[in-house]
Parts: structure tokens; C-alpha cells; sequence
């Protein structure tokens, strides 16, 4: 059995958060163990991965888990990215600043629904890195998490990217994921790597924004009621 390689509570490391509210992972396999974690399994799903990127019914559908599919971007996936990545140049940041700007409603849609969720909830793409690492940056930077805390729960990503790959090449061994994944690692290696710049451009992104995180979430469909249990549910 395998178990999830990029999984963790938000609230790890955190003096504020409430632990058991909010996890980030990898994409779950049919079969893995369950982690040892406080308020799992999570009640709610939010697979942020594309309708490409989906073969079977969700693990964790079967274990009772309402899993709401909430596509971040078509490109974002591990295929699209290999193909679109050239114009980069290497900047993940710029990358992150164009998913944020081409996202903005499925980024607001999964804020809100993290805020009315009744139980824990799991964020999870295919690497639990670049999708999740947007939305969950955007949920901290909204209830008021210090920047250096967001970079740094991103930055946990880097050490297990390893873990993830090899989930990856063992769920897909002939498939077209597995071969943009080679090809991935052969020629854009950046992109599989956790740069602080890269969630900091998102960050600033942000942060020009008059009203911050929030007040970018606010604009684009998140109610002030929604934020204010955000908060609730987040903040210890």
C-alpha cells in the first residue's frame, strides 16, 4: 500500500491556524493508508485538477468524502505545463501570475466553499504543488497569515517532490502522464521545483491589490460573510 507523498496539515508549524481544518496533498491513489492526522478524513474534497487529468471515481468519494471537482486551469495540468512552459524562460513566478489571472473565478469558487465547509477539507491537485499551492497561499494570505508563513508551508513542497513523482510514474507507468512527466524532468526541471520567488510573485499580486488577498477574493465573488468564516474556521 502507498500513502500520500505530499500530504500535510496548513496549520503545521502555524501559531494562529486551527489544526484539522485544512489539509494540502498530492493526488490520492485507491489504496493508500490513511495518515495519522488530526480531523482525518477530510468531509470535503476540493480536486483542483482538470477533466483531462481524472481516470476513476475519487478514493477518498468512497470513503465518504464529498469531492468537488474545482478546475484551476486546463494548462495547469503536469501535460499542459510541459507544452506551455517554454514561454517562461524559467519564471515560475510569471506562471503563477498568469494561473492566478486566468483562475481568478475557480480561485474564488474554492475559497468560498473552504469558508462553508462544515468539516476538514483536503486541497490536492496531481503534484499538491502548484495549483494547491495558489489557492492555499490565497486562503492564508485572505485571513491574514504573515507572508513568511505562506512561503514557508509552500516551500515544504520541495522535499517531497521525489515522493510525488514516483506515485506518479507508479499510477501511470505507459501513460501520456508519465511521459509528459519524463520529458518534464529531461527539459524544464524548474518546474518541478518550490522557489520562494514563485509563490512570493503571487503573493505580490496580491498584495497590489487595494484590499489585499481579501479585498482581490471580495471583487471576484467571495462574500464579506464568506471571509468573516473563513476566519472563523481558520483562525485559532
Amino acid at each position: 500500500m502507498t500513502s500520500l507523498a505530499n500530504l500535510r496539515d496548513v496549520a503545521t508549524g502555524a501559531t494562529r491556524l486551527r489544526p484539522g481544518v485544512l489539509f494540502r496533498s498530492d493526488a490520492p491513489h485507491a489504496g493508500d493508508l490513511a495518515p495519522a492526522l488530526e480531523g482525518w478524513p477530510p468531509r470535503t474534497v476540493l480536486d483542483l485538477r482538470s477533466a483531462e487529468e481524472l481516470a476513476n471515481e475519487h478514493p477518498l468519494a468512497e470513503a465518504g468524502a464529498e469531492v468537488i471537482g474545482v478546475p484551476l486551469a486546463a494548462q495547469a495540468s503536469l501535460e499542459g505545463l510541459a507544452d506551455a512552459a517554454a514561454r517562461y524562460g524559467g519564471e515560475l513566478g510569471a506562471m503563477y501570475r498568469d494561473i492566478v489571472a486566468g483562475a481568478a473565478p475557480a480561485l474564488a469558487r474554492a475559497v468560498a466553499l473552504i469558508a462553508e465547509s462544515d468539516g476538514p477539507v483536503l486541497i490536492h491537485c496531481t503534484m499538491g504543488k502548484d495549483r494547491t499551492g495558489l489557492l492555499v497561499a490565497a486562503v492564508l494570505a485572505a485571513v491574514g497569515e504573515p507572508r513568511e508563513r505562506i512561503i514557508a508551508d509552500y516551500a515544504l513542497t520541495e522535499p517531497n517532490v521525489a515522493g510525488v513523482l514516483e506515485r506518479v510514474r507508479l499510477a501511470n507507468p505507459e501513460g501520456a502522464l508519465a511521459a509528459a512527466l519524463e520529458r518534464t524532468i529531461d527539459e524544464r526541471p524548474w518546474l518541478l521545483q518550490a522557489p520562494a520567488s514563485a509563490i512570493e510573485a503571487a503573493l505580490n499580486l496580491w498584495d497590489e491589490h487595494p484590499g489585499g488577498a481579501a479585498g482581490w477574493l471580495q471583487d471576484r465573488g467571495v462574500s464579506p460573510q464568506q471571509l468573516t468564516r473563513l476566519r472563523e474556521r481558520l483562525l485559532a
